[in-house]
This record gives C-alpha cells, sequence and structure tokens, in this order.
C-alpha cells in the first residue's frame, strides 16, 4: 500500500487509544510525519500515558495498515526515562517524542505538563563529557580513521564508514554539550543546529560510500581538532584495580577411561630402519603432560605462521579433555618416549558414509621427515578398511601448503572448506575413499 491511500496517522491514532488503550489519559503522536519526512514504510510512534502503570513497556503491531510502536508510561515512569534513561543516555528520543509530538486530546492538562516537562529536560542540556571520556573517544575514533585509510575491501570500509557514522555523529553533539542522535536523524540535527557542517558531513559520508574517504578523513580530523585531534601515540586506559578473577585451580591428575585404539598384535610393534624400535599403544591420562608438550613443540611452526591451531597453546586440562571426550587417541613411542600421537574417531563433514577421521596428528619436530608420519597415516587406513569404514578425512589449514601437499601425496583430495570459531585460518577438509 502507497503512502497516499493511508489513513491520516492522527486519525489512525486515536482510534488505537480508543480501542486498545482506553483507560489511556493522553497520547503523543510522533514520527518523521511530523516533519513531512514520512515515506511508504515510516511507521507511527505513540507514547502512551496511563495515569498510573505497574511498570513502563513498549510494545509493536500493525493498525490500519500503519506500523505501530507504542511506548506506554505513566507520569513517572515518564519522568523517571526522561532523566535517567534518555538523559544519561544523551539521545533524548522520547522527550523530543513528547514535546514535538500532537497530543491526543488536545486540551488535556497533563498535555501541558508533560511538555513542559520535556521542554524542561532539554533546556538542561546532556551531562557535560569529562576530559577522560573525550580522550577515550578520540582514540576510538583514530582507530576507525585508520581502519579507513586502507580498508581490505569495499564490504569493510563500508562497516567502519557506519561505525563512524554513529561515533563521530555522537562525538559532535556531546563534546559541544549538545543532545545527541542516532542513525538517520544524526545528520538531520547537524543541519538544523549547523547547516554548513551539516551539508559538509553529508557530502563526506556519501563520498566514501562511494569509494573516496579522504573527505570524511579530513571532516574527522576537523571536528576532533579542538580537543587535541586524532589520538594514538602514549595513548593509555588503566582497567578498575578490581577487574580480577582468579584462575581455576589447575588439575594436577586426570580421571577417565580413554577408548582403546583398536590395533593388531602385530601392529604394536614395528621396528623402523632409523629410529629403532617404535611402539604404539593407547593414550592414557598418566600420559598427559608429556603428550601436551609433543603438541605444542609439534605445531609451533604453524604457530609461527599465524595459524592458531589449538594444538600450539592447548595446556593439560585441555589435553585430557581431548583424551576423554570420545574416539581414540594413539602413542608411538621408541626408547627416547612419546615421539609421535594421533587421533582417530568415527565422523564424516561430508555425508552420512562410515568415516574415519584424523585429528592432532603429531611428530616430534626433529623427526617430522623421517616417515613417522605416513607410518601414522598407514595404521589408520588398516584400522579403517578392516573394520569397514568406507573413507578417512581430516582437516588442515588452507595457508598450511607443505601439510595440503603431504596429506595430497598420501591419497587424499580437497573436498570443502571448513571455519571453526576463533581461528585464524579457513582449513579444508580432506578424504581418502576406499
Amino acid at each position: 500500500m502507497n503512502l497516499k491511500s493511508k489513513r491520516n496517522p492522527v486519525e489512525v491514532a486515536k482510534e488505537i487509544l480508543k480501542n486498545r488503550y482506553p483507560s489511556a489519559v493522553v497520547g503523543f503522536v510522533a514520527g518523521s510525519f511530523n516533519r513531512g519526512e514520512e515515506t511508504a514504510f515510516s511507521d507511527i510512534d505513540l507514547v502512551v500515558v496511563f495515569e498510573k502503570v505497574e511498570f513502563a513497556w513498549r510494545e509493536s503491531f500493525t493498525f490500519c495498515d500503519w506500523p505501530v510502536e507504542v511506548l506506554a508510561h505513566d507520569p513517572e515512569t515518564l519522568n523517571y526515562f526522561f532523566r535517567e534513561v534518555d538523559g544519561k543516555d544523551g539521545v533524548p528520543s522520547l522527550p523530543f517524542m513528547v514535546l514535538e509530538g500532537t497530543p491526543i486530546p488536545d486540551n488535556h492538562e497533563l498535555i501541558f505538563k508533560l511538555k513542559s516537562l520535556a521542554d524542561q529536560v532539554l533546556d538542561e542540556k546532556p551531562p557535560e563529557w569529562t576530559e577522560e571520556t573525550i580522550y577515550h573517544q578520540r582514540y576510538g575514533l583514530t582507530d576507525l580513521i585508520d581502519d579507513l585509510r586502507d580498508p581490505r575491501n569495499s564490504f569493510e570500509a563500508h562497516v567502519t564508514i557506519g561505525a563512524l557514522h554513529e561515533m563521530l555523529g555522537n562525538f559532535y553533539f556531546r563534546s559541544e554539550r549538545i543532545w545527541s542522535a542516532s542513525r538517520k536523524h544524526i545528520p538531520r540535527r547537524i543541519s538544523k543546529i549547523n547547516p554548513p557542517l551539516g551539508k559538509e558531513w553529508i557530502e563526506a559520508f556519501e563520498k566514501a560510500y562511494a569509494g573516496n574517504s579522504n573527505h570524511l578523513i579530513e571532516l574527522t580530523q576537523k571536528i576532533l581538532n579542538p580537543y587535541g585531534g586524532l589520538l594514538f601515540n602514549e595513548y593509555r586506559r588503566n582497567a578498575p584495580a578490581s577487574w580480577r578473577k582468579p584462575l581455576p585451580e589447575a588439575k594436577n591428575t586426570f580421571e577417565g577411561i580413554v577408548p582403546e585404539v583398536p590395533l593388531l598384535a602385530g601392529e604394536r610393534e614395528v621396528v623402523h630402519p632409523k629410529l629403532g624400535l617404535l611402539r604404539f599403544r593407547t593414550a592414557n591420562t598418566e600420559d598427559v603432560p608429556k603428550l601436551r608438550k609433543l603438541l605444542n613443540a609439534a605445531y609451533k611452526r604453524l604457530l609461527e605462521m599465524g595459524l592458531n591451531y589449538n594444538a600450539t597453546f592447548q595446556d593439560d586440562a585441555l589435553t585430557a579433555k581431548g583424551l576423554l571426550d570420545g574416539g581414540s587417541v594413539l602413542v608411538v613411542e621408541n626408547a627416547d618416549g612419546i615421539i609421535g600421537t594421533m587421533r582417530i574417531k568415527e565422523m564424516n563433514y561430508i555425508d552420512d558414509r562410515k568415516c574415519l577421521y584424523l585429528s592432532r596428528i603429531a611428530v616430534s619436530p626433529e623427526l617430522q621427515k623421517s616417515g613417522l608420519g605416513t607410518i601414522l597415516l598407514g595404521l589408520a587406513e588398516k584400522i579403517a578398511r578392516r573394520n569397514e569404514f568406507k573413507c578417512m578425512q581430516l582437516d588442515t589449514a588452507q595457508p598450511a601448503k607443505h601439510l595440503v601437499s603431504f596429506y595430497e601425496s598420501q591419497g587424499f583430495q580437497i573436498k570443502r572448506p571448513i571455519y571453526y570459531d576463533g581461528k585464524t585460518y579457513v582449513s579444508w577438509i580432506l578424504e581418502k575413499t576406499f
């Protein structure tokens, strides 16, 4: 439905008050139509005031094809929101609605009292920003400007511009001790307060969204200069001394049963031409400290590449969790101790075929070209085939091209990408089918 076919919003608001809120004393009809700026998707903002409510509330609905947002109050809750919510936040949406809104009815005594209250609140001005607040705001704006100088792509640039619009607008208003605004109301208020700046503001943001951020950077500097300008070097912010929480107590023992790796008798010992006698067995909780050290050391190269695999930072507790949360963990020993490990688990990231998933494959750094990794993968394949698995899968970081190449040389093929929360990389799922 287009705007011309909609009923007058004030008449609609009168029906809403009569039908939905018959006990209301007065109402204030606000919205862009009051300023002649309505569109086909504009809504009716309706402040409904009762004699007494248990608590204030907000609700939305559609009435006569108008989207309606209702803010329900009594005089005391309205006064609280004026001063304690909007007043402290610096964005006086509710006082403006009451002051500028069309009253229903237009002659009730409460109308004059509440409009006078709203006017008084707006005349008092918002709380003054401290030098410390301005200091921290300057740093935040500088951080956004730095992101805008050389964005990785247009999408990230647009996200930064949007954030800058909110933060810079709030800085302009609050640093001047003017009531603030948000979103689309920022350029409207600036244009009313300072028309030349409003014009400059709109042009700078339009050009920034079109790909030229120079004017927006200059505008930001212009607004910040009276307060010290952009700020980065020697910035410091201290957290309250009370902001501390003790770490959980470290556990020196871990309890639980690790599922047995299904090894045949002939697979438990192998004589390697260079490494000597190798013993293969299921890991146990007593292995946790040594297993953690092996994983940390084996994945150190990947950490140096900027890839934050869990194995690069995991402690004993996380290592123990890996032993006990399903699957089986194999360790390889020689005369020097544990030199390799691999976790196996029935899991499939592609479809519903029976698949053996391999993870936390690690070989001592000094032995990583000895062929031990190939032995581990070969042993996993034997286990998979005799237990009627249809495939093996594993994942590795896309930037770790040496690992991708190694797994491809072992018969694995890249199937699809996957991203794990908190990681600095996207991984490949690789698969070997039988």
